[in-house]
């Protein structure tokens, strides 16, 4: 079961909305948003299922009568869509106080959001005004090629104005079937949203919109990292090799080296097997990436202590 971490927000709405498909040549599988949805409750994201069975999921536990699927709350700032796996991408802004504690923004808002395992943000804004708000996000999954003809399905969460997160039941889904769409990394499909909505209140109106924007990258999977200390004269040290999933949290460079390289390995056959990032002094961590159970790769930072 997938928690989704401090996904609440208020972004109190009115009656314009629209959505923006930029499909990336991929092939449309299913779309649905028909679903019931309340003029007041905001969309803040997704969370992004994959497989069939990942499509139906949220069907299949939602509420017949509505078509949600409601988070349970598991802590403090923490829920979870019980019965469902899933990667929750999704930003939002939430009066100070209310449910969160963190920096305060014009209006007495708090920022939050969340880009689950797998994505990697490409940057979350929330820009406060006179007469409106607007929240952006964007970013990348990665995908392993044994992912080749999923299904990718886009769940919309929306949040009410009691601060109740939940899912639709529909949902707007995509596939690749062609072998040749995975002979190379790089992007696959991209997926963009945008909403806007009006609410007047005493005379005084008030605009928030919401922009998330996700693209699908393949990527082969990491073998191996290895990472070779350099001294000044540009002679090897030492060399320390790790499986992906197994890179320590921080890595502590010997005291005479000067600088390490960072190698990817992958699989022989592939474009490019080895990669290679150089990292000095100056640089406080290097990234590194994984493969998960469920085809996706994961990145994380591993700190530099020099």
């Amino acid at each position: 079961m997938k928690k989704l971490e401090q996904n609440f927000g208020v972004l109190r709405v009115g009656l314009l909305a629209s959505l923006v498909f930029l499909l990336a040549g991929c092939q449309l599988a299913h779309s649905d948003w028909a679903w019931a949805r309340e003029e007041s409750d905001s969309f803040i994201g997704f969370f992004i299922t994959m497989g069939h069975e990942g499509h139906s999921a949220v069907s299949a536990v939602a509420d017949p009568a509505t078509g949600r699927l409601y988070a349970e709350r598991t802590g403090m700032h923490s829920f979870e869509f019980p019965g469902v796996e899933g990667i929750p991408f999704f930003i939002a802004a939430v009066p100070a106080g209310a449910w969160v504690e963190g920096p305060v923004l014009g209006d007495g808002l708090v920022t939050i959001g969340e880009a689950g395992p797998g994505i990697v943000s490409e940057g979350m804004h929330v820009h406060v005004k006179d007469g409106g708000t607007s929240h952006s996000v964007a970013g990348r999954l990665y995908v392993a090629p044994q992912l080749m003809g999923q299904l990718f399905s886009f769940h919309r969460i929306f949040i009410t104005p009691d601060f109740e997160v939940y899912l639709g039941s529909g949902g707007h889904s995509v596939t690749r079937h062609h072998e040749s769409d995975w002979e190379w990394e790089g992007r696959i499909h991209t997926f963009r949203m945008e909403e806007s909505q009006t609410r007047t209140e005493n005379g005084v109106s008030h605009t928030t919109s919401t922009e998330i924007e996700l693209a699908i990258h393949m990527m082969f999977a990491p073998e191996g990292i290895v990472v070779v200390q350099m001294d000044a004269e540009n002679r090897v040290l030492a060399r320390t090799a790790f499986l992906p999933g197994e890179v320590p949290e921080a890595f502590s460079p010997v005291p005479d080296a000067a600088y390490i390289i960072v190698e990817t390995q992958r699989a022989a056959h592939v474009v490019n097997p080895v990669i290679r990032a150089l990292y000095g002094p100056s640089d406080e961590a290097f990234a590194v990436f994984h493969l998960l159970d469920n085809g996706v790769l994961d990145r994380r930072f591993v700190q530099l202590l020099w």
